[in-house]
C-alpha cells in the first residue's frame, strides 16, 4: 500500500468515491447534490492547491497492483496547537482487505514523525461503526459524542470525536477504552441532567416590548467605535487565550474582516452583536458564528469588556441571543467550547441548559501546556424546557 499526492488524474476513483453513499454520508454528513464532472474537478483542484500551500495534505491510496484503492487526507492543520485531523475513505469493492488500517497507519507516521504534531482526530458520523472500529483498532480514544449535528434521511444524526496523543502512539503513555458512548462526566459540568446549575432561567425571553432589550442592557449592531474597544484583549495575554486560546498581534485576523463584523446579515455564517447598558456604554460583544442553516446548528462567541465583568451581562445577552437563534431562525441546536478551568463560560452555559457532551484532550496550548477542551451542547427543545417556555 502506497500514499501518493492526489491528482487530477484520480478523478475516475474520486467520482467512484462520491457516487458511493455510505461514503459521501460521512464526508459530507448528510446527501449533497448529483456528481458532477465540475465538482470533482474543483474537488481535486482544491485538494492540490492545499497540498502545495501545506494547508492540508491528500493522498490517493493505491494497492500493490497499483489500483487506486482510495483517497486519505491530513486537515484541519492546527499549528499553533499542533493537531490535526484525518480521513480515509476506500472505494467499496476494496473493503475488508486492511487498506484502512494500512492508510491509517502511514497517516499517524506522516502527522507524528514527519509534522512534528501533538495530537491526530478524527470525527465520524453517528452508526458507522466499522469507521470507529478502525479507528479504535488504531489506538484512537473517544473524547466525545454530540447529539443532533446533522440532518439527513428526515432525521439528526450525532458526531463522534476521537484523538490520540503523540505519547499515546508511542506506547509512552496507556489510556483505558471505553466504548461508544454518549454520556461524558467533567468538573465544569454533569453529562446527563446538566443545566441545574447556577443562573437558573427565569421563563422570560422578551422582558420589554423591544425584544433586543432587558433592564439592564440592550443588544445592538457593531460600530467601528464598539469594536475599537475590542483591541484591550491585545494588552492582556489572559484575556487571549481564555477567549480566543492563543496569543494574539495588531495584524491578527481577528481583526482584519472589521466590516464583516458591521453587516447584520442574516445570510453570513456569522452574525456580530454590541451589547450596551442602559446608557448606551459599550460592555462588550456576542456572536452567532458557524451558522448551519441547513442543518440548524450554529455556535457563539462573547467577549465581557473587564471592568463589566461578574455583572450577569453576558448571561442576559446570551438568553437573548439563543432564543432569537432557537425562536427565530429556527436554530434545532447550539455547541459550543470552554477551555479547561474557564470556570465562568461553564456555568453561564450550564445556566442555559448546555450538556457536557465531550472533552477534547489537549486542545490548547497554554503557558507552554496543553489544556483539556470541554465540548458543551443544547439543543432548542432543552432550552425552551429551561425557559419554561
Amino acid at each position: 500500500m502506497e500514499l501518493q499526492k492526489l491528482s487530477l488524474a484520480q478523478r475516475n476513483m474520486m467520482r467512484d468515491i462520491l457516487e458511493d453513499t455510505s461514503s459521501r454520508f460521512q464526508a459530507d454528513h448528510g446527501i449533497a447534490q448529483p456528481v458532477t464532472e465540475k465538482y470533482v474537478e474543483e474537488l481535486l483542484e482544491y485538494s492540490e492547491e492545499c497540498s502545495e500551500a501545506g494547508e492540508e495534505y491528500w493522498y490517493v491510496i493505491t494497492n500493490s497492483g497499483k489500483e487506486e484503492v482510495g483517497y486519505a487526507a491530513i486537515y484541519w492543520i492546527e499549528t499553533a496547537h499542533r493537531h490535526a485531523d484525518i480521513m480515509i475513505h476506500i472505494l467499496p469493492r476494496y473493503r475488508r482487505r486492511g487498506y484502512a488500517y494500512e492508510a491509517g497507519e502511514r497517516l499517524l507516521s506522516l502527522v507524528f514523525d514527519e509534522m512534528g504534531m501533538h495530537k491526530a482526530c478524527c470525527e465520524l458520523i453517528e452508526g458507522n461503526e466499522a469507521y470507529a472500529g478502525l479507528i479504535q483498532k488504531l489506538g484512537f480514544n473517544q473524547d466525545g459524542f454530540r447529539s443532533d449535528m446533522y440532518f439527513s434521511h428526515g432525521r439528526y444524526y450525532g458526531n463522534y470525536y476521537f484523538s490520540i496523543l503523540e505519547e499515546e502512539y508511542r506506547g509512552e503513555r496507556n489510556v483505558s477504552r471505553r466504548e461508544l458512548t454518549r454520556e461524558f462526566q467533567s468538573p465544569l459540568g454533569a453529562g446527563a441532567g446538566a443545566g441545574a446549575g447556577a443562573g437558573a432561567g427565569t421563563g422570560e425571553i422578551r422582558r420589554t416590548p423591544y425584544y433586543w432589550e432587558s433592564e439592564r442592557i440592550r443588544i445592538t449592531g457593531m460600530t467601528e467605535e464598539f469594536l475599537a474597544a475590542n483591541r484591550e484583549i491585545l494588552d492582556c495575554r489572559e484575556d487571549q487565550l481564555l477567549y480566543i486560546s492563543r496569543e494574539m498581534g495588531e495584524d491578527d485576523e481577528v481583526f482584519a474582516d472589521a466590516e464583516e463584523l458591521l453587516d447584520l446579515n442574516e445570510d453570513n455564517d456569522s452574525i456580530a452583536y454590541a451589547i450596551v447598558d442602559s446608557e448606551g456604554t459599550y460592555i462588550g460583544n456576542i456572536n452567532l458564528v458557524g451558522i448551519d442553516y441547513v442543518n440548524g446548528r450554529f455556535s457563539y462567541n462573547i467577549y465581557i469588556c473587564r471592568e463589566h465583568r461578574g455583572k450577569g451581562y453576558g448571561t442576559e445577552a446570551l438568553r437573548m441571543i439563543l432564543g432569537y437563534a432557537f425562536f427565530e431562525l429556527r436554530m434545532h441546536k447550539m455547541i459550543c467550547n470552554a477551555n479547561w478551568g474557564n470556570e465562568a463560560s461553564a456555568a453561564m452555559m450550564r445556566s442555559m441548559a448546555c450538556h457536557v457532551e465531550g472533552i477534547r484532550r489537549d486542545e490548547v496550548k497554554y503557558e507552554d501546556k496543553y489544556v483539556d477542551m470541554v465540548m458543551f451542547g443544547v439543543t432548542d427543545r432543552e432550552f425552551a424546557e429551561k425557559m419554561g417556555l
